[in-house]
């Protein structure tokens, strides 16, 4: 479903980002109904840790409606449980490729309760298992660093 992310890390993972642009960001999607919309969502589901936030709490943090909420995601032709996945996702791709961490760090980083639950998304977003994805990831790094 998400085999189009495969090659692409999401800019959006990265924790050190400018405090104050994260601020302007949310204000300016408050106040406009723009692709920083998503840019803010992604944000605050790519930074959240293992607990993941809710619909309710993201449309708090927006001063919006969940129902209005829901309503621009599907301007995006996208549901609050697709734009999580995809987060989620982008974050695996990230800790599996830049990482010697265990697939159970991994999984509960992401929020999952288990490393199976894990295993089974990544494999339905990918077509391969988070292992197959790493190893396929080390050998590409392996083939440029010869070049």
């Amino acid at each position: 479903m998400y085999g189009a992310y495969l090659t692409m890390a999401s800019p959006y993972i990265n924790k050190n980002l400018d405090k104050n642009s994260d601020l302007f960001a949310k204000q300016h999607a408050r106040k406009t109904n723009t692709p920083d919309l998503l840019s803010i969502l992604k944000l605050e589901i790519g930074n959240s840790g293992n607990k993941v936030p809710t619909l309710k709490f993201l449309s708090q943090l927006l001063q919006i409606s969940p129902a209005t909420l829901k309503r621009k995601l599907k301007e995006y032709n996208l549901t609050y449980i697709e734009l999580k996945n995809m987060i989620r996702f982008e974050k695996a791709q990230v800790l599996l490729s830049t990482s010697d961490k265990k697939l159970a760090s991994i999984s509960l980083e992401l929020g999952f309760n288990d490393t199976s639950n894990f295993i089974k998304s990544f494999k339905l977003w990918s077509g391969t298992t988070p292992g197959r994805y790493r190893q396929l990831n080390q050998e590409l790094k392996s083939k440029h660093s010869r070049c």
